[in-house]
């Protein structure tokens, strides 16, 4: 009778030998052949006879990976809507900028995606996830509530989410944001907006009415950005670490917004259903 090796999980902190593989993405061989010149380092914890590599470590070495292949990548970068395998790509992004506290997790995205998979866009680069946008339809007691402070992105459960229904006016919570450490990250930002733009537009001509966008920003680049896109500061005088932004469809003179409501008055189907509009 053969006796197959019982596969060990690894201590808390440390990536097996496998799970470094994925995370570097490299190839087997040539993994093992760091280990043996010591570029990659293999510990044995205390109590363990098997070797296992620093979570620490590891995701500095990917890290580092994927910003070098992106500095220096020659194909354009592309924007498309994301994929469920993006999401973990997402989740680092904001892991770069915010760390894990306030990030959302890929699980949370998931569930939202079960009831609107359209809500994210992403921007990558060597088919590494640069940037993301998403624009999420929630009921009006969840935007009141983030409107309040009293909901947090993260907090969003799948039954604040809506779907993109055509005829139905949608209030929206939108973010956009561009990994930390990559060069010229202004490029990949107006990639994220020229990208989103084009969708509203699509949106328009499937008579999906967007009602209104909201966002919060306490950055300068972000700041900027909303002022330039059209979006008006209604903040109040106490909100100090990040300004609360409106973006009224209805009212805006910004010209995409224009654009956008020139192309949904071609189509029948974005008239407001009786049950909308009471």
């Amino acid at each position: 009778m053969s006796r197959r090796g019982k596969v060990s999980r690894a201590p808390e902190g440390f990536y097996t030998a496998s799970e470094a593989i994925k995370k570097l993405n490299m190839p087997r061989t040539t993994f093992h052949h760091y280990v043996r010149i010591g570029k990659i380092k293999k510990k044995v914890p205390y109590g363990r006879k098997e070797g296992y590599y620093e979570k620490r470590y590891i995701d500095k070495m990917a890290e580092a990976s994927q910003l070098y292949a992106i500095q220096y990548a020659e194909d354009p970068a592309t924007f498309s809507i994301a994929t469920d395998k993006d999401l973990p790509g997402i989740y680092d992004v904001l892991i770069s900028l915010w760390g894990p506290t306030n990030a959302t997790t890929t699980e949370t995205r998931l569930r939202w995606r079960e009831i609107n998979p359209e809500m994210d866009y992403v921007v990558k680069q060597e088919g590494i996830v640069v940037g993301f946008v998403n624009i999420k339809p929630l009921t009006h007691e969840a935007i009141e509530k983030y409107i309040n402070k009293e909901l947090q992105v993260k907090d969003i459960k799948p039954s604040d989410i809506l779907p993109f229904t055509p005829g139905i006016p949608l209030e929206c919570e939108a973010g956009i944001a561009v990994r930390t450490g990559v060069h010229d990250p202004k490029k990949y930002g107006m990639r994220l907006v020229g990208g989103i733009i084009e969708t509203m537009k699509d949106f328009a001509k499937r008579g999906i009415i967007i009602k209104a966008i909201y966002t919060r920003s306490s950055t300068p680049d972000g700041i900027k950005l909303a002022n330039g896109l059209g979006f008006k500061d209604i903040s109040s005088s106490i909100e100090q670490n990040a300004k609360l932004f409106v973006l009224d469809f209805e009212t805006s003179d910004s010209p995409f917004v224009k654009q956008y409501r020139d192309i949904l008055r071609q189509h029948p189907e974005a008239k407001p259903t009786k049950e909308a509009s009471l």
